[in-house]
C-alpha cells in the first residue's frame, strides 16, 4: 500500500490485543446508588450503592460471544469484522471515554513496527502446542504454562 502498512499485521496485533486485554482496567467509585441490568438468557439486576468501587474488566468485552462470535477465545484474522477494532464498547484494550489512552494510535504503530522489524531479521518458531490462555492474575491474561519461543537471526545472503 502507498502508506507502507500492511492491513493483515494490524489485524494480526489488534486480534493479539484483544485476546491479551488486562483482566481488570478502570476503577470507578459509585457517585450515586446504582442498579444494573444485565440482558442475559437468565437476565440479573445487580445494586451498587454509593460509594462502592466498581472494576470494569476489559476481557469480558474482548471474549463476549454475541460480539466475537461462538469462537471469540480463538485467534482469528480472517473472520473478525474489522468494525469492532473501532468500537469503543467492544474492543476495550485502550479503555473508552474520557479515559481512553491518548496513545492508543501510536501504540498500535509501534505493535506493528516492532513486529515487522523482528520478522524481517529473524525466523520465529512457536511449540507445536501452546498452553491455554489464564486469567488467574488479576489483571493480565498469560499462559497456563511456559511457551518456549525459537527466535533464530535470518542468515543474510553476501553480495556477490
Amino acid at each position: 500500500q502507498a502508506s507502507g502498512s500492511s492491513p493483515t499485521l494490524k489485524r494480526v496485533c489488534l486480534e493479539s490485543l484483544r485476546l491479551t486485554a488486562h483482566s481488570i482496567g478502570a476503577v470507578r467509585t459509585a457517585q450515586r446508588n446504582l442498579t444494573i441490568s444485565v440482558s442475559t438468557p437468565r437476565p440479573k439486576t445487580f445494586q451498587i450503592p454509593k460509594g462502592s468501587s466498581v472494576g470494569f474488566a476489559h476481557i469480558a468485552a474482548s471474549l463476549d460471544p454475541n460480539s466475537w462470535g461462538d469462537d471469540s477465545s480463538a485467534f482469528d484474522v480472517e473472520h473478525r469484522h474489522s468494525e469492532l477494532y473501532q468500537d469503543d464498547y467492544k474492543f476495550t484494550v485502550f479503555s473508552h471515554g474520557v479515559h481512553k489512552c491518548p496513545g492508543e494510535r501510536l501504540a498500535v504503530v509501534m505493535l506493528q513496527i516492532t513486529i515487522a522489524a523482528l520478522l524481517v531479521k529473524y525466523n520465529v518458531c512457536l511449540p507445536e502446542t501452546i498452553p491455554s490462555l489464564s486469567f488467574e492474575r488479576a489483571t493480565l491474561a498469560q499462559r497456563d504454562g511456559p511457551v518456549t519461543v525459537l527466535i533464530e537471526r535470518k542468515v543474510e545472503e553476501k553480495e556477490q
